[in-house]
């Protein structure tokens, strides 16, 4: 490999940036798998595994039938509300 991004690394950062620098509020709905794919053009499975990569990274969530929505509100994943707080070392 050499080192050059797969296709859905790069469509997930594309998007990651849109979304941390607020192209894309928390709340809002992403166009669907159709739209993405169009406009990247590519495969919706590729689509699919960017989509994936946002999701472990906290910046979305997807409903099945629904869509992906953005969680993203520029704090970190572990001050977000619901979400429990990083384990801290013990002071010794």
């Amino acid at each position: 490999m050499t080192g050059v991004p797969l296709k859905h690394q790069r469509i997930g950062r594309i998007l990651a940036m849109e979304i941390r620098t607020g192209g894309h509020p928390a709340g809002e709905r992403l166009p669907g798998e159709h739209a993405l794919a169009a406009r990247f053009g590519v495969s919706r499975t590729t689509i699919r595994a960017a989509l994936a990569e946002l999701t472990e990274q906290g910046l979305i969530t997807t409903r099945t039938g629904k869509g992906s929505y953005v969680v993203f509100d520029g704090r970190p994943p572990d001050d977000r509300p619901g979400r429990a707080p990083a384990p801290r070392a013990a002071h010794r």
